[in-house]
């Protein structure tokens, strides 16, 4: 076997490795857009939204000169919805990630 044949199996490797990969992320993809239509996804995606209308709703009436409080409730709204977030990402990515490989 020469040089070329091993550069040839080594770019066959990568396409390989990168369809696998692209596969592996449309799959994600697909399990957490399954989860969030189901009921459990639902009662996540609820309290995502209950903890962020809480939290806005207590920087309405808090102390404006309490920055600990503030800040408290703003990190509440700041991580439920990176997560929400995140998981939009997951689905966005397995969007692409299937397009890209029926684009092949």
């Amino acid at each position: 076997m020469d040089y070329d044949e091993y550069e040839d199996r080594d770019l066959l490797d990568k396409a390989e490795l990168h369809d696998a990969t692209l596969l592996e992320t449309g799959v994600l993809g697909k399990m957490v857009e399954d989860f969030l239509t189901g009921d459990i996804g639902s009662f996540v995606l609820n309290k995502i939204d209950e903890e962020t209308q809480a939290a806005i709703q207590e920087l309405i009436i808090c102390d404006p000169t309490d920055h600990k409080s503030i800040q408290e409730h703003q990190n509440t709204i700041r991580v439920v919805n990176s997560i929400k977030n995140w998981l939009a990402e997951a689905i966005e990515a397995g969007i692409l990630a299937t397009n890209a490989l029926s684009n092949k």
